[in-house]
């Protein structure tokens, strides 16, 4: 189930610190290792607005982006646009 957070900020390390019911907690994106080149695209799909989440255990998640009434699943364009692998271990344990 996904709830709405606040996006504080983008860390160096490409985490991403957000706004949970009054404090901040750092996610990492879930199934996918970010490239440093993906900071800036991270930062202008998500920095300082309020975004969909899913969170899996304490720090991993889905992050969706709306756009168009609809909502872009950022972890996968990420991938798709060459600015992240995906992480096959992370994956392994979820599923």
């Amino acid at each position: 189930m996904s709830e709405t957070v606040r996006i504080v900020e983008v860390t160096d390390d490409l985490g991403i610190v957000a706004d949970i019911g009054g404090k901040e907690r750092t996610l990492k994106l879930c199934g996918i290792v970010p490239k440093e080149s993906a900071k800036g695209y991270i930062e202008d799909a998500i920095a300082g607005k309020s975004v969909p989440v899913v969170r899996h255990g304490g720090k991993l998640a889905d992050v969706f982006v709306p756009k168009d009434g609809g909502e872009i699943y950022l972890n996968g364009i990420l991938v798709l646009e060459g600015l992240a692998t995906v992480d096959v271990h992370i994956s392994k344990i979820l599923l």
